[in-house]
């Protein structure tokens, strides 16, 4: 019997090969969207579950909260993680990471920039279990200046060799190295080059031991056993309260701190606790999860489609089985079966497709998937067997049971309307419901693409309040004394060319330091606010074009003005100030300057956010960063021109640069995946649509053939073919257009929220959708048409 089934689905695929390269080819192209949007969830949600009793690590967040207004943090105090671990016996241990970035490291007179250097406690390995290659993991961190890096690392500078004993040089201090972490395809918010260990007689960490104020270290804790996590933040509440309100009552800090707890493989997803570790966006996870399995279930749609649209072609067939005894199951089991077997065949397909776009889908969104891993990994094949089922049930059951139901009787009178409606669809077909709801989806798609991309062009369009135009940003090395001499000549140097216009430097170049609490007098009353702070040199706002509304810039003429500050619009509404040039800030109460300045309100940081209070200080050392403005004559020659003087005054220190427009428009670049990523599902959506589209005109148009046959010879033109064929299907888009518009309405007004400064949702948006899909739907639809127009009738009703 089943073999029976097998060669008569096989014949029906062989004898309908242009609706099974449709049914195959759509749902391949599901299969292989399906498969890859879940191998990215699969990753996205793997991060940080991999480590020993990774339900009991939590990282803690600090939030300050005053004038009503909440500040959070990822990082925290620096005693916090010692005093948590005396105070809480469910904690086993803690550990501290202090990130540091662009340092210069060098071996044997190889010099490289490094990034991801993680100062850490000796504890590291006991909180996070991370394989070595060499050394040991107890004991790696254990003495002073001892370094553990990554296999990458040591190979960059130590070759294929062992690396063990061999000293590495940082600005500050050298570091032996004592072990190598082993490469892992693990995923984790934590991917260190290097791990240093702190350096606990180092003066300033001895002042911060149990220092309060020094914000800057993210703390980890290894609990003894997975708690509740609302209950363990009321504890850090109650902990908090009891710990920290004396000592900031002691300093005068009006504000209120809460610790807040997060299980670490949810680190991965905290984008409320802004920070340097890899992040992503939950949501984006579970909507392209969600967009994913909508192409794939209108690749369903499509075989539902055809199939009950050749229902007539094998009514027949079903009599003849239910005649000769025949049951209704067997029938349903053997479409169920033929539904299988066309799901099993488009996977293999879509195998194919996997290998041929795994490079461009590793490129888009920065992952490292390995075709042949992925064939060794169960999860793919039970995601790949889901698939499999859902195609074969959900496209095969409508056919199975609608076959099924054809009365033998019936069937063999000729009589084939035997499929009736519920009285509210009477007149409305399923096939037509499915194409309603296929060119909805595909609508919807399309409009919410186009409005991303409104919205991504805004925000790299708008006017920032700032020239970041011709701006190179120079990363600078660390430096003492001398380097800021060094800096100090190479910006003279610079400055003799014509190809350079200006030369600044700051702490800060997108975004802000952090916050600080502030002190301020106005009218000579005190008070004390957090606030956003940068600092650069002289020359900062000038380069950047920052526009004043009041007051002055800093400047070299006038003595104590390195004690005075600069803030913004938004900074002297939030402060009450109506007069802020009469106003004073300072760090504290004994040491206040004078606001000798108000700033245009420009946007420093992501246009997610609306511009927030910010003070500017005055830098005299030489900042992290070095703003270089171009001329526009020849970029590549002023280039060469930096590149050539940084050689000269730091040969020792390879260079680093990138363009400031750039490096702001990176600040959006999920947004530029997730439109990349929209567009390809709009053209999937569209092509499988279209796909289905042209089976079923190519159906209706062979059932019409007497039709048409006979209305050509009374006189009808071609044009009136072509209307006739077209106009039905082109109806059934006007519906999709009127369901999916409101529904893309909803979806995009909902993630426009993410932004502080939106596009307008605009009539033209839906506009171009809808005469996009009605283009699409048409053309595909004309060559069938235009075909049966010019076809000979008399031929047509002689065959008939």
């Amino acid at each position: 019997m089943l073999k029976n089934y097998l060669i008569v689905a096989w014949r029906n695929l062989m004898r309908n090969k242009v609706f099974s390269f449709i049914n195959i080819f759509g749902l391949s192209l599901g299969i292989t969207s399906c498969i890859f949007i879940s191998l990215y969830i699969l990753e996205e949600i793997s991060y940080d579950k991999h480590w020993k009793n990774a339900d009991a690590i939590i990282k803690i967040n600090w939030e300050e909260t005053g004038n009503g207004i909440t500040d959070p943090y990822a990082v925290s105090a620096f005693g916090t993680g010692p005093s948590l671990k005396r105070n809480f016996p469910e904690v086993e241990e803690f550990l501290r990471i202090m990130p540091a970035n662009n340092l210069t490291v060098s071996y044997n007179n190889k010099y490289f920039n490094e990034n991801k250097n993680y100062f850490v406690d000796s504890t590291f390995f006991n909180v996070f279990n991370y394989e070595l290659l060499y050394g040991d993991s107890k004991n790696c961190l254990r003495e002073p200046n001892s370094i553990v890096i990554s296999e990458a690392m040591a190979a960059k500078f130590f070759g294929k060799n062992n690396p063990l004993g061999l000293i590495l040089k940082y600005p500050k201090n050298s570091y032996k190295v004592t072990g190598v972490i082993k490469e892992t395809q693990q995923k984790s918010h934590l991917s260190p080059n290097a791990l240093l260990r702190i350096n606990y007689s180092d003066k300033e960490i001895i002042e911060q031991q149990e220092g309060w104020l020094w914000i800057n270290t993210y703390t980890y804790l290894k609990l003894r056993t997975p708690l509740d996590a609302v209950a363990f933040d009321e504890k850090l509440k109650i902990w908090a309260k009891k710990t920290l309100e004396p000592v900031l009552k002691k300093e005068n800090v009006g504000y209120k701190i809460e610790l807040k707890s997060k299980v670490v493989s949810q680190v991965h997803f905290d984008n409320y606790h802004a920070d340097e570790f890899e992040k992503s966006d939950k949501s984006n996870v579970y909507f392209f999860g969600l967009i994913s399995f909508f192409i794939l279930l209108i690749a369903c749609f499509n075989y539902m489609n055809l199939s009950t649209a050749k229902a007539t072609k094998r009514a027949k067939e079903v009599g003849m089985r239910k005649v000769i005894g025949a049951l209704r199951k067997e029938i349903i089991f053997q479409f169920l079966g033929e539904s299988f077997i066309i799901s099993l065949i488009s996977f293999i397909f879509s195998l194919a497709l996997l290998v041929i776009f795994i490079p461009a889908f590793n490129a888009l969104t920065s992952k490292n998937i390995i075709f042949l891993n992925i064939l060794a990994d169960f999860n793919f094949w039970a995601i790949s067997l889901l698939i499999i089922l859902f195609i074969s049930f959900i496209g095969g059951s409508y056919p199975a049971f609608y076959l099924s139901n054809f009365k033998p009787i019936h069937i063999l009178k000729g009589n084939l309307n035997l499929f009736k409606s519920p009285i509210l669809f009477r007149k409305i077909k399923f096939r037509q419901l499915l194409v309603v709801a296929q060119f909805a989806i595909s609508i919807i798609i399309i409009i919410v693409t186009i409005l991303i991309y409104d919205q991504l062009k805004l925000l790299k369009n708008k006017d920032l309040g700032f020239n970041k135009d011709q701006v190179l940003v120079l990363r600078m090395p660390g430096l003492d004394s001398l380097g800021n001499t060094k800096v100090s000549s190479l910006k003279n140097e610079l400055l003799l060319s014509p190809l350079i216009k200006k030369f600044s430097t700051a702490n800060q170049i997108i975004g802000v330091e952090g916050n600080i609490l502030f002190r301020t007098k106005d009218k000579g009353q005190m008070g004390q606010s957090s606030l956003n702070v940068n600092s650069g040199d002289y020359e900062y706002l000038d380069l950047l074009g920052v526009k004043f509304v009041e007051g002055r810039n800093f400047s070299k003429q006038i003595t104590g003005d390195g004690n005075n500050f600069i803030i913004n619009e938004a900074a002297a509404k939030f402060l009450q100030l109506k007069n802020p040039l009469s106003a004073e800030l300072g760090w504290d109460e004994q040491h206040l300057g004078k606001i000798i300045g108000v700033v245009k309100d420009f946007n420093y940081n992501s246009l997610h956010t609306k511009i927030d209070p910010l003070v500017l200080a005055l830098r005299n050392s030489v900042g992290l960063y070095a703003l270089i403005k171009l001329s526009s004559d020849n970029v590549k020659q002023s280039v060469d021109l930096i590149t050539e003087k940084w050689k000269v005054f730091f040969p020792q220190n390879p260079i680093s640069y990138f363009f400031m427009d750039e490096g702001f428009n990176k600040q959006y670049s999920r947004d530029d995946v997730m439109l990349i990523i929209f567009v390809c599902f709009a053209g999937l959506t569209i092509l499988i649509s279209c796909l289905g589209l042209f089976g079923l005109a190519s159906y209706s148009t062979e059932q019409r053939t007497k039709e048409i046959g006979i209305r050509k010879i009374i006189g009808a033109s071609v044009t009136n073919i072509i209307k006739l064929i077209s106009i039905d299907f082109l109806f059934l888009i006007l519906v999709a257009i009127i369901i999916a518009s409101p529904i893309a309405y909803f979806f995009i007004k909902s993630w426009l929220q993410n932004f502080a400064y939106k596009t307008e949702i605009s009539f033209w948006a839906f506009l171009l959708a809808g005469i996009l899909t009605i283009c699409t739907a048409f053309l595909t639809v004309f060559y069938i048409a235009l075909k049966a127009a010019f076809t000979n009738p008399i031929k047509n009703l002689r065959t008939e």
